[in-house]
């Protein structure tokens, strides 16, 4: 933890997953690349399940020592100056008799709100957790957390979450069935319960992968040490068959001395093992691949999500204000320019810059004030109709009406620099233009996600740049809301790849 206090920042987030066999808390800071870092991490062993799955209740030891645990997580987090939190209860909070007493306890205490949710709520917080570090879409994949109180299984294709169940079937439940059942007994319980599952996912398709999340999970692929070309933890059938027997043979004291477990983990490492064997047997799985998340970064991207959606609207209000004021200030733009007036200021130059083709200078139109000022009124006009915020040209000529747009609208300016001429971090997109490769690039921060852009140029002959500053834009995160040109050649194939974006040409030729 860092020695000094941190001033107050809106980006700093926290988030609580309340477990049956622990409870962690995660800070973080949210990083302007839509990413964010972890500043602390916490875990308590809270064994709420132990008291729920065998008398129903939390116990008042439990209460008094959750308690004095939320105080401990309240200091920490008012020392981050943390804006926004997200407490969750899951499994054994869901069944507790006196879950009520309990939370209004912890709020009482630390003032911090714990929200009970449902097994299919904690599914779609950790799927969303694994979508955002996985790429899921091709292919089937089977998706299994192990809880202390529930195991979550959601089966995935092509991206898309098909099928989610929770079952209880979690470590510390199935410790107490250990108890007072056999191992075969309690297979045969978990067998019985998981198989329509299974059976209903391998008729929408073939699992290609089975990706394992939870904190036990995890420690397994770190014993293991094995990953995959993307990074991710493995953990291989065979090896897991082998950690299972070595954990029943050992024993917790065993399992603490050889592995280095702590006891709140030892004692459940076997029921873990168990459970996620059975899966990858009864799904005809190879391997677990291991991401290293959770329901705590579920819970964080869904902050995330909700500080970004407040963000997008305040954005959008103070631009609409703005946009309101541009069109005060500048009334009904009229389009006063047209197509014989620019054309009469054209010099054509026949078999340049090959033979059979013809270069079009319009540069007399920056020359003469009369079309300079109403080609930018004109090109001016439509950003204003797209609802755009940002100007961006193309190089090079391209940057003489996109800044004259941007200086008359008081708009920004991006400028989309062609080859690999910019330094420091950028954003790049390659393409072809007269069998040349090319590229189009802008800095790493030129633009956001709250941006709406319009791409200006001068001429677009085949559509080749203006496209690939497209694909740029998107790039970027940033959304493109309109294209603007003074002249467009007839027979180019853009406005069919740009996704239905508003194109505005002042002049349109047939092809050279």
């Amino acid at each position: 933890m860092l020695l000094w206090p941190f001033k107050k920042k809106k980006r700093i987030f926290a988030a609580i997953d309340l477990g049956s066999n622990a409870v962690r808390l995660v800070i973080v800071r949210y990083l302007k690349d839509g990413t964010y870092f972890l500043l602390d991490k916490v875990r308590f062993p809270l064994r709420l399940g132990l008291d729920v799955f065998n008398t129903g209740k939390i116990s008042e030891e439990t209460l008094t020592k959750s308690a004095e645990t939320f105080v401990q997580f309240s200091n920490i987090i008012d020392f981050y100056n943390v804006s926004e939190i997200m407490a969750v209860g899951t499994s054994a909070l869901r069944e507790a008799e006196n879950s009520k007493e309990f939370v209004d306890l912890i709020t009482e205490k630390s003032g911090i709100c714990i929200n009970t949710i449902s097994g299919d709520r904690e599914a779609e917080l950790i799927s969303s957790a694994v979508f955002n570090v996985v790429d899921l879409s091709r292919g089937c994949s089977l998706m299994i957390d192990i809880g202390g109180g529930s195991v979550e299984l959601s089966f995935v294709d092509k991206g898309e979450v098909l099928m989610r169940e929770s079952y209880p079937m979690g470590t510390i439940r199935t410790l107490e069935h250990l108890k007072n059942r056999s191992k075969k007994e309690v297979l045969k319980e978990y067998k019985e319960l998981i198989t329509p599952f299974l059976k209903k996912a391998s008729k929408a398709g073939k699992i290609k992968r089975i990706l394992g999340t939870g904190g036990n999970i995890e420690r397994f692929a770190s014993l293991t040490g094995d990953t995959n070309h993307t990074g991710l933890g493995v953990i291989s059938g065979k090896k897991l068959a082998q950690l299972k027997v070595q954990f029943e043979e050992l024993g917790t004291s065993g399992i603490m001395k050889e592995f280095g477990f702590t006891a709140d983990r030892s004692d459940v490492a076997f029921p873990a093992a168990l459970v996620l064997n059975l899966v990858v047997e009864q799904s005809q799985g190879d391997e677990i691949l291991v991401p290293f998340v959770g329901l705590r970064d579920g819970l964080i991207f869904s902050i995330i999500g909700k500080f970004r959606d407040e963000k997008r609207e305040n954005e959008l209000n103070k631009f609409n204000t703005r946009l309101g004021k541009i069109k005060d200030k500048f009334g009904k733009i009229e389009t006063g320019v047209n197509q014989n007036l620019l054309k009469a200021q054209f010099i054509k130059h026949p078999n340049t810059p090959l033979h059979g083709r013809a270069f079009i200078d319009i540069s007399k139109i920056y020359e003469n004030p009369q079309t300079f000022r109403l080609t930018t009124k004109d090109l001016a006009m439509a950003v204003i109709e797209t609802g755009a915020n940002k100007i961006i040209g193309i190089d090079a000529s391209g940057f003489i009406p996109a800044a004259a747009i941007a200086q008359y609208l008081e708009f920004g300016l991006v400028l989309a620099r062609k080859g690999s001429r910019l330094p420091g971090e950028k954003v790049t997109t390659h393409f072809k233009a007269d069998d040349k490769k090319n590229s189009l690039e802008i800095g790493a921060s030129s633009l956001g996600e709250f941006d709406r852009v319009f791409i200006v140029d001068d001429i677009v002959s085949t559509g080749k740049s203006a496209v690939a500053c497209f694909e740029l834009v998107k790039k970027s995160g940033a959304k493109v809301v309109g294209m603007g040109f003074i002249v467009e050649y007839s027979k180019n194939n853009m406005r069919e790849k740009v996704e239905d974006v508003p194109v505005i040409s002042l002049v349109k030729l047939d092809s050279p």
